[in-house]
C-alpha cells in the first residue's frame, strides 16, 4: 500500500506521534496519538484519509515519520 512516497497507508505505525502501551514483553500501539489523546479516527487507521495534512480535530498534528532504529548489527546485515 502506498500513501505518499515513503509513507504508508495506516502509517500510525511508522509515525512519530504514536502512543504505545507495553503488554509483557511487547509494546504495541494503543489507538491514540498524540494528535488524537482519545482515540485514532477510524478514517485514519484504515487508511481512507491520508494524514498527511489537517484533518478534523487533529489538534494541528499530522502524520510525521519516526526514525527507526537500525537494530540489526552491521555484521548480520546482508
Amino acid at each position: 500500500y502506498t500513501m505518499a512516497k515513503d509513507k504508508k497507508i495506516g502509517s500510525c505505525l511508522t509515525c512519530k506521534h504514536i502512543r504505545t502501551i507495553k503488554k509483557g514483553n511487547t509494546i504495541m500501539p494503543d489507538g491514540t496519538c498524540d494528535a488524537y489523546p482519545g482515540g485514532i479516527p477510524i478514517e485514519i487507521q484504515f487508511g481512507s484519509v491520508i494524514h498527511d495534512k489537517p484533518f478534523k480535530d487533529d489538534n494541528g498534528i499530522q502524520y510525521e515519520r519516526k526514525e527507526i532504529k537500525e537494530t540489526i548489527p552491521p555484521a548480520i546485515r546482508t
